[in-house]
């Protein structure tokens, strides 16, 4: 029989007459029903070797079973159309009519090879009426085995042989018949749901051989089982178990070659989509027995509607569908032989809906074991080399691909458009059954098209900007495609090279996939920052200026980036602790940048009036605090930016790209340097005092030993100062100047002594925390004091008032030191004792230029190396004006013994000598109780 396709091309019909010609084939459908009826009447009433009656039983039920067992024909039996598509027929001689996909050709059914009808052969009319129209998959639905009346024959002969034999027995013998017929008839006409309830079937391997001009050569092994427990009527498990064992084994000998179809309901009707010439298949009907098949065949493709379908699924694939069902027909045609009787003719058609996943269904599946690349750039060339292997997946299949050629194709402006960019070359594909695969690919990128790097109308992102966002949000990349090359390296089949050259492939890829789960794409990779310069303006907002240096250590992968340069950016930053925001930066206008790759990248950038906000005070003040104390913390920042991108492949703006960069903010020692600020009060005034109260006013010089610059403007910052846990006042700045890097500069402050007032419960104690504070400082002792911010320590700044009254800093007061002359560090100077008449002379400072001082001492004595040299016989009060001044002489009692011994050995020398006292301190109305324990006081004797 001549293939339907070898045909000569039919005429062809406009869309305009196809509802007129649809019409048409359903009324010739209907006709052929009417026919097959018709004709089993004709035959009832005509026939003369056989019995009427059985006869009529036999049609009757093969016809209905078949209808019964189609939802096509019942719907061409009842309705007229519904089964049938309107872009499917069509004839304007009433004849059926289908396109074919893959020449755009139009047929009809007086095209096609015609039977010849055997007269009284309802099985012969129903398969020449199938054969006819079998290459149209929109009109050919038929379903389950037709009998053939050889059987039916044999059993009339027989039993009449038997009527003839034993004239006696003729009711029993009828009874009998009748039995075995309607048995037989139950059987056969509802053979195809009991096979394929009984039947298991097992593909071991399916091998593809090779790829030909004439399809793909493939060879099939695997075994059959029939199963008879799995029937769930009783009644039929019981007689084709009997059945069983009578047949045995059986012969299925093809008559014909299959048409395997393809429809994917509610979205494209029947595609013929191969043509297989079966094989001879043996098989054991008796219950579980197992016959095996091992056979190469092969399998003719029908290019054009396999690669039609193919791109359906891909589209819906790209949609979002998981999974979609499709149903899988064909008839086979057959002859049946087995050693009791044979069968010819037979036809099983079989309709099978079969649903394919387009993606995981097990969210935490990855098909992707491992993803391999490196990028690297030449003349006008990026280019990537990609090593992917799958993880094990349990298929019975083995394939080898050649190497393919393949365009890459970009997303454009217009959403119909893509744009060719670069090529794809993939190397062979061996796929084999319970293995992995590895895919070693080679992408070359040249010079982008203007259409993917310049914006789009209506102020849209580039394609290029935009597929970049995307991936870099964590997004799927979206109308990214692979086709094949109309230059393949490879001689293809001309049906498979139609297929690939027509494959639109989409590329999914998310970020994970290159940078795994990581959130931050340099993760593990950011080395070291320097920042240079800081310029801190508060003027109306928070500016910052500074010159920064950031270094990664690339992973291998991008190292060979190396003419890729980022000149400007612009953007906003957000910095994240434990996930919560506590400060951004917002680059309004364009920052100068500059990128370097080599063994490791190192980014350049110079910050200029850069906004800085302040999200979270309490978070910002605990990752300065750590940073000033010399401890690390672990910050996130998140970007999104403008960049200016400078590249051998092109040069655009790309807007709005998010990043992520996870690093340790290291501390820095600024709290050591802070304890060694070279500090020189220059006056101090009295401004008022009270029992409770002391307000001094300073003038400073103090060096600036950082590389941060401050200017407050006219703002001031005011500070609470603690010690032991206490509270005892706070200094405010007054007209503070701009502070440059490494530099002095001249300062006033305001110093309050309130000790009662911020401790109202427990106001003694405070007062004697202030007494220790300030008897150790007089002391020359180490004295930490801690500062810290309130609600309004910058009353323009709330929010940075905030961090400072959660900012904490502890460090070493400075010692005093009067003048230059680091000698003359401390507020007693020096004394003299005079051994002769037993009395002793200080020389003291008195810093306060307004007001003098008021000493009363309670006790005093001087020590050499524990041994006591002399003590004060009483009380004396010293009124002690500003600026240096020496005590008149105080009477005092020299120690015997050693202590004499020493003053003696000593005289008219120096001796450094440890001196304690005990007295009143009186500044104006403020007064306080201090001890003095000086060591290596300089003592002339």
């Amino acid at each position: 029989m001549a293939d339907p396709r070898d045909l000569p091309q039919g005429p062809s019909i406009s869309s305009s007459s196809k509802s007129d010609l649809s019409a048409h084939a359903v009324n010739g459908l209907q006709d052929n029903a009417s026919f097959i009826s018709e004709h089993i009447q004709f035959n009832q009433l005509s026939s003369n070797n056989s019995s009427p009656p059985l006869r009529n039983i036999q049609r009757e039920l093969t016809l209905n079973s078949a209808t019964e067992r189609s939802p096509l024909l019942q719907k061409v039996n009842t309705e007229g159309t519904g089964a049938v598509s309107a872009s499917a027929l069509g004839s304007s001689s009433g004849s059926p009519r289908f396109e074919d996909v893959e020449t755009g050709n139009n047929y009809y059914s007086t095209d096609l090879p015609q039977v010849p009808r055997r007269q009284g052969s309802i099985v012969s009319y129903l398969s020449d009426v199938a054969s006819e129209n079998l290459s149209n998959p929109n009109l050919v639905h038929v379903e389950g085995p037709v009998s053939s009346p050889n059987t039916i024959i044999w059993l009339i002969q027989t039993c009449r042989e038997l009527l003839i034999t034993y004239p006696k027995a003729s009711s029993l013998i009828v009874a009998i018949a009748m039995v075995i017929f309607v048995n037989l008839m139950y059987i056969w006409s509802n053979a195809e749901l009991i096979f394929k309830q009984a039947i298991n079937l097992d593909l071991e391997n399916v091998s593809v051989l090779g790829i030909s001009e004439s399809g793909l050569n493939v060879h099939v092994s695997g075994s059959v089982q029939v199963d008879y427990s799995q029937v769930t009527s009783l009644y039929s498990r019981g007689i084709i178990l009997i059945l069983g064992a009578l047949l045995g084994t059986v012969d299925l000998i093809p008559t014909q070659k299959v048409d395997l179809f393809v429809e994917i309901p509610n979205i494209e009707p029947l595609h013929r989509l191969v043509i297989l010439d079966p094989p001879k298949v043996n098989v054991n009907l008796i219950n579980k027995q197992i016959t095996s098949f091992d056979f190469d065949n092969c399998l003719e493709v029908v290019h054009t509607n396999t690669i039609k379908i193919i791109n359906i699924l891909l589209g819906l694939k790209e949609e979002g569908v998981s999974s979609v069902d499709i149903l899988v027909s064909g008839l086979f045609f057959f002859d049946l032989k087995s050693s009791i009787y044979n069968v010819n003719g037979n036809t099983f058609a079989f309709d099978e809906k079969r649903t394919i996943q387009l993606s995981p269904t097990n969210e935490d599946f990855s098909l992707i074991d491992s993803f391999d690349f490196n990028l690297y750039t030449s003349t006008e060339v990026l280019s990537s080399d990609i090593h992917l292997k799958t993880n094990y997946i349990d298929y019975a299949f083995t394939f080898n691909m050649d190497p393919l050629d393949w365009i890459i194709l970009l997303p454009s402006c217009e959403s119909w458009n893509n744009i060719e960019t670069g090529i794809v070359e993939t190397g062979e594909i061996i796929i084999r059954p319970m293995s992995q695969i590895n895919l070693d690919t080679h992408i070359e990128i040249t010079q982008l098209s203007s259409k993917l790097l310049n914006k789009c109308s209506f102020g849209k992102l580039s394609p290029i900007n935009d597929l970049i966002k995307n991936f870099l949000e964590g997004n799927e990349i979206q109308n990214v495609y692979i086709i094949g090359s109309e230059n393949q390296e490879t001689n293809l089949p001309t049906w498979f090279d139609f297929i690939v050259k027509r494959l639109r492939f989409p590329i999914n890829i998310k970020k994970d996939l290159l940078i795994g789960n990581s959130d931050s794409l340099f993760e593990n990779y950011f080395d070291d920052y320097t920042l240079k310069i800081l310029f801190l303006d508060l003027n109306k907002s928070i500016l910052i200026s500074s010159d920064i240096v950031l270094e990664f250590n690339l992973p291998d992968a991008i190292k060979g980036l190396k003419d890729i340069n980022i000149s400007n950016f612009r953007g906003e930053l957000q910095m994240i602790k434990n996930d919560t925001a506590f400060g951004g930066f917002y680059f309004e206008d364009w920052q100068s940048s500059n990128l370097k790759i080599d063994d490791s990248m190192v980014v350049k950038m110079e910050l200029m009036d850069v906004a800085f906000e302040i999200f979270d005070p309490i978070t910002l003040s605990d990752v300065l605090g750590n940073f000033m104390r010399h401890v690390s913390s672990e910050i996130i920042i998140e970007n999104i930016l403008d960049l200016e991108v400078e590249s051998s492949i092109g040069n655009s703006t790309f807007y709005e790209l998010p990043a992520s960069l996870n690093f340790k903010l290291d501390g820095s020692d600024i709290g050591g340097l802070l304890n060694n600020l070279n500090t020189n009060i220059t006056d101090i005034l009295l401004l008022d005092s009270s029992e409770k109260e002391l307000k001094l006013f300073m003038d400073l010089i103090i060096e600036n030993p950082l590389d941060i610059s401050l200017d407050l403007h006219e703002n001031s910052i005011e500070l609470i100062f603690e010690h032991n846990g206490f509270t005892l006042g706070y200094v405010s700045t007054r007209d503070l100047p701009k502070i440059l890097p490494k530099s002095s500069f001249n300062m006033s402050a305001l110093l309050t002594f309130d000790p009662t007032s911020f401790n109202p419960n427990n106001h003694a104690n405070a007062i004697t925390s202030l007494e220790n504070l300030l008897s150790s400082y007089l002391s020359g002792n180490e004295t930490r004091l801690s500062f810290s911010g309130h609600e309004e320590s910058i009353p323009s700044f709330e929010k940075l008032s905030k961090v400072l009254e959660s900012l904490s800093l502890d460090f070493e007061l400075p010692a005093y030191s009067i003048g230059p002359s680091s000698e003359n560090k401390g507020f007693l100077i020096s004394s003299t004792m005079h051994i002769m008449t037993s009395e002793i002379v200080f020389t003291v400072f008195n810093p306060v230029s307004n007001a003098e001082v008021v000493i009363e001492i309670l006790k005093a004595q001087a020590t050499f190396e524990g041994t006591t040299l002399g003590y004060l016989e009483k009380q004396e009060i010293l009124y002690v004006p500003p600026g240096i001044y020496t005590t008149p002489r105080l009477p005092i009692t020299y120690s015997d013994g050693i202590g004499a011994d020493i003053l003696r050995r000593a005289l008219n020398g120096d001796l450094k000598v440890d001196g304690s006292a005990v007295f009143n301190f009186r500044l104006d109305n403020f007064e306080l109780e201090l001890m003095y324990s000086g060591h290596g006081l300089s003592t002339n004797i």
